[in-house]
């Protein structure tokens, strides 16, 4: 966000105010993503060398577009693993939990337009009754005994199972019961439903079809667009994360700008926290794991060393700075210090070295701007947490009133504004009494209306003094000069956490935070003002109740220990690195280009990940070393099973993309199949499928075979470029019939015969028609007329665009009924749509979970006269071609482009990281 066009600080708080005032606060007035033909050389290595990928594709999608309905979310995925899994045991089922059906809470929960009507089916798995969201802890170990017929007594495992820190190996040294796959899925499917239920149910309903005789769901969709997860990819948990925190010294600032933040996120992520200070220094060596490094109010210049170290190391640097240190006065002991130990050269080193620099008022961040752009103004917070776990104050006497001022030394001259004004209230008001902790003033000494405590070192002390004296009011004079308006509102976010009133000077530091006759009074800086502020306050009891629990309320919502360490979270997510996303894979093939370079060329323009792709054969252990995560891609070679397991021992992510199953490639005696076959290639392939922390598969059939490696398996399909339709040049329509093609490669007359006899029945009686065949040319083409051949090309992306222009109106997409085309992906359906042709598909279930027949495209039986006859229905019917051409084109464009890939390719590797970390923690 720019700056200069963030709303001022005092109308948020105004805003924040208002919603308090809502809620019952009283207030004293109103305020206002084509699968080539590959040969071994094809999977073993290409002629590309290791090399970065070149271009990006143009995201057509805004960040923060959501997929379609008919995406699948991970919870999702995980939901179908466990769905899949046999239960162990006798069958027992689930039980309802909850008093409402569980699939109305569930469509309840997800975000959906008005008029969209919501859907009755209910949710089944096996013979029991409906699923089950688990909405709590005790919900999932329920599910997870009636599941799988075992009882979890132990405590420990009881805390293990459900925790965030989920240890599945070790619980199989359990005596009660014994982890197994099924179990496993359903621990990770159950806290999935918990933490992600609106991305249950969804899926394309014929994908859901094809898992119905073993899930018995009834074709359920979601009402409305299901939200891909926003996660950031480099806001993911690490095994242990250090948070490192250095400051000028053991001062209230450090304490609570950064030895408190600091441990309070070390302890939600289950890390560690470690604070130093300038006057001694750690080595680099200590702090070298940091996932972050605070420098706060640093001037030194051995600081600004151990800063560049952070900085050539890669590790994220934020600086903060609550002081204007350029205004103290030059002549002073400080100023001159600064100035002998080149305090702000270093200090504008460190802002420079810094991926963010944090200031808490806007007279600092003036002074900053011309160093960098990367601010945040930061609001401190109110510590109420500590107020509240001291004891309440003891009654006073109740012939005193008490007004006080806490703070150190250095604000004598502050404490002058009120000279003249406290004099004359003391002198008028026998039973007053004014108090002073930590600054003596010089002024009262030896009144007898006045009392000084010393100041407490510890805070907490400190703050159980402050609470104990019960000020009727509390002051916060403040000269108005350039050093003071460096710096933050603490008085206010202090006294506010005591529940005191307090009257505050009317300049920016306070007018920006408080809000006058709200949770505080403003005085300008005269004695009158003064006096008739604190006057007001005094005689008005009830004036003062309502401005301290505004100021009580306040400390405890907008300036609470939550509120203020989201502002820490953000700025640490803003500073760490992007992932480094390594894919390890044949580059040449089209579906490398397909599946990983279209949709991880839309996250990196995003800015969501920083990415490589690497032949497997020149892969190496460094490439691995600076990778966050690798993706395999379609290997089945042991050389890729070693990448995989020292991927895995090194800690890294590992995720197995695969488009064809390998184990099940048919046995023809090709070169190809002999090379899938080798009984190593088929050990090693079953191991990189169990040894991935994720297995991604393209489609339904490859899905259930990873399921029988891996219990973490994700489905999705690939998206098409968009981008590659912009600025093409189409041919003419033909004058004289219709064009007819094939969009292949070569090495498929196996599975054509029947479509070329079609195509003779069809010439037979339409001589006009036209035939191309780009990349594949039959050998039996010659018997066709008006023939055109369009040469196979090695470039992906150019022979798309080359088929985009040939403006077909009819695509054919034949295919082979055996087992292996059974898993292949609907690539033609995808191709066709994109060049608005309408396309004519074998009836085959690559097709059927895509293709509405007769809408979308036609499914044809493997017979010439099924062939024929939809062919000459499409020549027949221009209108017909339209209207498909068009539905085919929406429907891709809705559900199936690149941009949806990479959304779900964004979740698939935020799990595998989540996975990887978790397993690293095991």
């Amino acid at each position: 966000m720019n700056p200069t066009k963030a709303p001022t600080r005092r109308k948020t708080v105004q805003k924040e105010r208002q919603g308090l005032a809502q809620k019952g606060v009283v207030t004293s007035q109103s305020k206002s993503q084509a699968n080539a033909g590959i040969t071994p050389e094809g999977i073993l290595r290409s002629d590309s060398l290791r090399t970065k990928h070149v271009q990006s594709a143009k995201p057509s999608a805004k960040a923060g577009d959501s997929v379609s309905q008919t995406s699948m979310p991970l919870a999702a995925k995980a939901f179908v693993g466990y769905s899949l899994s046999k239960p162990v045991g006798s069958p027992q089922v689930a039980t309802k939990i909850g008093p409402k059906p569980p699939l109305k809470e569930l469509v309840e929960a997800i975000a959906r337009p008005a008029n969209v009507r919501v859907p009755t089916q209910k949710v089944r798995l096996g013979s029991g009754p409906e699923w089950v969201v688990p909405k709590s802890d005790e919900e999932i170990i329920a599910l997870l005994e009636a599941r799988h017929n075992v009882d979890i007594m132990n405590a420990k495992l009881l805390e293990e199972i459900t925790s965030t820190k989920i240890r599945l190996n070790a619980l199989e040294a359990s005596t009660s019961w014994r982890i197994t796959a099924p179990l496993r899925s359903s621990v990770m499917a159950l806290r999935a439903l918990k933490n992600q239920p609106r991305a249950l149910i969804s899926g394309p309903k014929k994908i859901w079809r094809e898992l119905e005789g073993e899930l018995r769901v009834r074709s359920v969709q979601t009402p409305a667009v299901a939200p891909v997860l926003k996660m950031p990819l480099n806001d993911r948990q690490k095994n242990n994360p250090l948070f490192v925190g250095i400051g000028d010294g053991d001062i209230a600032s450090i304490r609570l700008g950064l030895q408190l933040p600091l441990e309070a996120i070390a302890k939600e992520r289950a890390g560690t926290s470690k604070i130093y200070y300038e006057g001694d220094l750690p080595a680099f060596e200590e702090i070298k794991n940091a996932e972050v490094v605070f420098f706060k109010r640093t001037y030194m210049t051995p600081t600004v060393e151990l800063a560049k170290a952070v900085a050539a190391a890669n590790i994220p640097i934020v600086y903060m700075i609550d002081d204007d240190f350029w205004s103290i006065p030059p002549k002073s002991p400080l100023g001159q210090r600064f100035r002998e130990l080149n305090a702000f050269n270093n200090i504008a080193a460190q802002v420079k070295m810094a991926d963010h620099t944090v200031i808490w008022s806007p007279a600092v961040r003036k002074r900053l701007e011309a160093l960098t752009n990367r601010i945040s103004k930061f609001r401190g917070p109110s510590n109420a947490e500590i107020f509240d776990s001291l004891p309440p104050p003891a009654a006073i006497k109740a012939e005193e009133t008490r007004i006080g001022y806490a703070g150190g030394i250095t604000h004598a001259d502050d404490l002058l504004l009120l000279r003249e004004p406290i004099l004359r209230l003391l002198s008028e008001r026998p039973t007053l009494i004014f108090e002073s902790i930590g600054l003596e003033i010089s002024w009262l000494e030896g009144h007898p209306q006045y009392r000084h405590f010393k100041g407490k070192p510890k805070l907490e002390e400190f703050y159980s003094l402050l609470l104990s004296r019960s000020w009727a009011v509390a002051v916060a004079p403040l000269v108005n000069n350039k050093f003071n308006l460096g710096k933050s509102d603490n008085k206010f976010r202090e006294y506010s956490g005591a529940g005191l009133p307090g009257v505050y000077s009317r300049m920016p530091v306070y007018s920006d935070s408080v809000v006058d006759l709200v949770d505080g009074v403003l005085a300008e800086n005269t004695p009158a003002a003064w006096y008739k502020s604190i006057a007001d306050l005094l005689d008005n009891p009830k004036k003062r109740e309502i401005i301290a629990q505004n100021a009580k309320m306040m400390a405890r919502t907008v300036l609470s220990e939550a509120s203020t360490l989201k502002q820490y979270v953000e700025v640490i997510r803003k500073v760490k690195r992007k992932p480094y996303i390594l894919a390890i894979g044949p580059q040449s093939l089209p579906t490398f280009r397909i599946d990983i370079h279209a949709p991880f060329s839309i996250l990196e323009a995003k800015g969501e990940l920083d990415w490589g792709c690497i032949n497997t054969e020149h892969a190496t252990k460094a490439d691995i070393d600076r990778a966050d995560a690798i993706v395999v891609v379609r290997a089945v070679e042991p050389i890729a099973l070693g990448l995989v397991e020292y991927a895995r021992a090194r800690g890294k992510a590992v995720i197995y993309s695969w488009d064809d199953n390998w184990l099940k490639f048919p046995k023809d005696g090709s070169p190809l199949s002999s090379f899938i076959w080798r009984k190593e290639n088929q050990l090693a392939l079953k191991q990189i499928l169990q040894n991935s922390h994720v297995v991604k598969a393209s489609t339904i059939e490859i899905y259930k075979e990873s399921l029988r490696h891996n219990p973490l398996v994700v489905m999705y399909p690939y998206g098409f470029d968009l981008s590659l339709k912009e600025k093409i040049k189409r041919v003419p329509k033909s004058k004289n019939g219709v064009r007819i093609g094939y969009f292949g490669t070569p090495g498929r007359d196996n599975q054509f015969d029947f479509v070329l006899d079609a195509l003779k029945q069809v010439q037979d009686s339409h001589p006009e028609v036209e035939i191309e065949f780009f990349g594949f040319v039959p050998e039996r083409a010659r018997e066709l007329k008006n023939v055109k051949a369009i040469a196979y090309r090695e470039d992906y992306e150019g022979s798309v665009r080359q088929f985009l222009s040939r403006n077909w109106d009819i695509g054919l997409a034949p295919l082979a009924q055996f087992a292996f085309n059974r898993a292949k992906l609907p690539t033609k359906y995808r191709d066709y749509a994109a060049g608005e042709c309408a396309g004519i598909y074998t009836n085959i279930t690559c097709y059927q979970n895509v293709v509405t027949h007769g809408k979308t495209g036609l499914l044809c039986e493997n017979t010439p006269d099924d062939w024929a006859n939809a062919i000459l229905e499409l020549i027949k019917k221009p209108e017909m071609r339209v209207e498909i051409a068009k539905a085919a084109l929406d429907h891709l464009k809705a559900e199936l482009s690149a941009d949806h890939a990479a959304g779900w390719w964004r979740d698939t590797l935020h799990l595998a990281l989540t996975k990887a970390a978790s397993t690293i923690r095991d």
